[in-house]
């Protein structure tokens, strides 16, 4: 109990001026019969002590000790121990969402700063707030496409990283949208050719990545200039931010959609991470997610707010462009500070050691008999070699060596790259000391209220402490320094603490089966309609509407349109509950899904909620319960139980981690049996005593994103 500070007296003051004799009459409203009638069954509770010794374990049972060679999108890079100091301070760590400007002075210039660094990094004019991470940040940048050139078809590069083409096949499979891939030659780079027989103007939108997956630097320029003369946009995906410091920015691409990892984010076994678009400003109207701007205040005084934003409580619902609704503050206030410590020299000296050291490996391996470069296009720190044996043999001699590599000698990165690959500077970018740079954060989160310096009534996501340990934890090497991509049986650590979370959260729910990959909660919302779908359609009939009550959370409308359905709003009742006999009338054949927020966003427990689901069920439709208010149910009632099929949990309303004035967040999905076979790949298993993910399953929805380690 030692994040409950409130004395036994404290409390009966509280529940003397509400007007309530206990705290189980604070769940009078929640029926009986759907009371939880026995303590959940979770392990613990541990003390600090015991809690890190526990989790220092399950790293030991990871790559300690291993030198990883992996990359493909995720890099463990040079991190400053300052960037952390910045980030725990509880300003910045339990600060809320900034819808009030006034209070979040400090995380809105600091969203600010990030979107000018991004901007002048890609060399583009705009860019948003962050978004959930690269995968993610490519997906919505090709929907921004479609909104703006009214096209469906989207030309993609087979040389995209494959799961970024996975997340985009999930979102486009009940868009209309239509997904055609172009191969690459000799060089590794995108036929040039074949698209140029290819485009026409059916087109929306070209994607390329660059560096692509291959480590090959793409011809952005020949490849804009031919998507121009179509009257399409030219999408350039980067998956390695740091390449930027070397490589001439994608400045003549319509869309950039970049992952920022490399900018101060520790791998963490695959996130939290923060994606983040950029675009002309012509554009900045069609962008999904949030933007901060620079304005002054009735004084003249120079101030920060959101500007541009997408989200549905307040703007569109069914009609919004996007169901995001929030940013990755923290991560993105992680590649801030990151930046700002590096500064335009130390950013491209951390490149051209890059290109470097990429270069000495490849002429090393080149030395080997019978290894030879697989393309021959620039690269930037990856690159692709065919060798005589069998890369399993290979990778398991590599795992029993532990290999350490000599010095590298230096590179003239302008002849490495080509000269019309380098960049020569980056322009506007901040050359400041350590000490400047920790003065400046500082200062900024000054300007932050949060739940470290008091309570405020504004959203359940921050109306909980934010324990340090967990802090402490997520940073433990061993943890923070796991790759996505290791090799699962030194992964067995990792993977023990997702598969207890999983346990966990069914339990407290009473749910069947569980995915911890959606980066958010309306991905998770996302998710689960999703779900509803495969599972609809392999009955035969996919349905084609979801009802959403008025009281239900906001994003709820937009991401029933996403997954390709109508929705039709049903009113709430004189005591805003749901108004069963309205429901009675409109639930037939056309109708997939109803999706509730229980309790509502009105603060009510829907007492017919069991009466609802079997409603719902006798019809063929489905429940879905959006679990952005299980703060209020967590040991009291499980939704399993009282006919929920699918629900989302917001970690960060819940389960204690931090809100960061935005983000991440961490919205897994459970189900109940009948929906498993369609959950996300990859998932989680346990065979013969050894944890995997399971990378196919025959029924799956596919990748929602590239996040594997919820948010902590």
């Amino acid at each position: 109990m030692r994040y409950l500070p409130k004395s036994p007296s404290e409390r009966r003051q509280m529940l003397e001026a509400i007007g309530a004799r206990s705290i189980d009459e604070l769940f009078a409203s929640i029926p009986e019969a759907l009371r939880l009638k026995r303590p959940l069954e979770l392990p613990g509770p541990l003390s600090e002590a015991e809690l890190i010794q526990y989790f220092r374990e399950r790293a030991a049972e990871n790559s300690l000790g291993y030198t990883s060679f992996l990359g493909a999108g995720v890099y463990n890079h040079l991190r400053s121990v300052v960037t952390d100091t910045i980030l725990l301070r509880g300003e910045f760590l339990t600060s809320y969402t900034p819808y009030q400007a006034e209070i979040s002075q400090g995380t809105l210039q600091a969203i600010f700063e990030f979107q000018t660094l991004i901007a002048e990094l890609t060399g583009q004019e705009v860019a948003n707030a962050s978004m959930w991470d690269g995968s993610t940040a490519t997906t919505e940048a090709v929907l921004m496409a479609e909104r703006i050139t009214r096209r469906r078809r989207v030309l993609v590069a087979r040389s995209l990283h494959p799961e970024y083409r996975q997340v985009l096949a999930t979102y486009a499979r009940n868009l209309d949208l239509q997904i055609d891939e172009i191969g690459f030659t000799s060089s590794g780079q995108i036929d040039l050719e074949a698209l140029s027989g290819s485009i026409n103007n059916e087109i929306g939108a070209v994607l390329v990545q660059s560096p692509n997956f291959f480590g090959v630097l793409e011809p952005v320029p020949r490849i804009a200039q031919t998507v121009r003369g179509a009257g399409a946009l030219t999408i350039v995906a980067i998956a390695e931010g740091v390449s930027l410091g070397a490589v001439q920015p994608p400045a003549e691409a319509d869309i950039v959609a970049l992952e920022t990892q490399s900018f101060g984010m520790s791998p963490s076994f695959g996130g939290p991470y923060a994606g983040v678009i950029a675009a002309p400003e012509k554009y900045v109207r069609q962008m999904p997610g949030r933007l901060a701007g620079q304005t002054t205040d009735a004084q003249g005084r120079r101030g920060f707010c959101l500007t541009l934003a997408t989200r549905e409580q307040h703007i569109r619902r069914e009609r919004a462009t996007s169901n995001i609704c929030t940013n990755q503050a923290l991560c993105a206030l992680a590649a801030t500070v990151h930046l700002c410590l590096l500064g335009k020299q130390g950013l491209r000296e951390m490149a051209e050691q890059n290109v470097a050291k990429a270069q000495f490996a490849l002429a090393e391996l080149e030395k080997l008999p019978g290894v030879r470069r697989l393309f021959e296009g620039p690269v930037f720190n990856e690159f692709v070699v065919q060798f005589p044996r069998s890369v399993r043999m290979i990778n398991a001699q590599l795992l029993r060596d532990k290999i350490i590599g000599p010095d590298v000698p230096a590179v003239d990165v302008r002849a490495a790259l080509g000269a019309d690959y380098a960049r020569r500077d980056i322009d506007g970018f901040p050359e400041v000391s350590e000490i400047e740079v920790i003065r400046h954060f500082t200062r900024l989160s000054t300007w932050n209220y949060a739940i470290d310096l008091g309570m405020y009534p504004l959203g359940s996501c921050t109306m909980k402490y934010n324990p340090r340990v967990n802090e402490h934890i997520a940073r433990l090497e061993g943890l923070a320094t796991e790759h996505p991509y290791q090799p699962q049986q030194l992964a067995q650590g990792c993977l023990k603490i997702l598969f207890t979370l999983q346990k966990c959260l069914l339990e407290i729910t009473g749910m069947d089966a569980a995915t911890l990959q959606p980066a958010a909660g309306a991905q998770g919302e996302l998710t689960g309609l999703l779900l509803i779908r495969a599972y609809l359609e392999s009955r035969g009939n996919p349905r084609k509407k979801v009802l959403v009550p008025d009281s239900a959370h906001g994003t709820n409308p937009a991401t029933a349109t996403i997954a390709g359905y109508e929705v039709e709003n049903i009113r709430s009742d004189t005591r805003g509950q749901i108004d069963v006999e309205q429901l009675r009338n409109i639930v037939n054949e056309d109708v997939a899904a109803l999706m509730v927020t229980n309790p509502s966003t009105l603060g009510t427990f829907e007492p017919r909620i069991a009466e609802v689901a079997e409603l719902l069920h006798t019809r063929g439709a489905q429940l879905y319960m959006d679990g952005a208010n299980m703060n209020a149910l967590a040991g009291v009632a499980q939704p399993g139980r009282f006919g929920v099929d699918v629900m989302h949990l917001n970690l960060h309303k819940t389960f204690s981690t931090p809100h960061g004035g935005g983000g991440p967040g961490a919205g897994p999905v459970l189900v109940k049996s009948h929906l498993e076979p369609f959950l996300p790949v990859p998932v989680l298993v346990e065979k013969n005593g050894q944890l995997s993910l399971e990378p196919v399953r025959p029924q799956s929805i596919g990748r929602r994103s590239r996040s594997s380690f919820p948010a902590r």
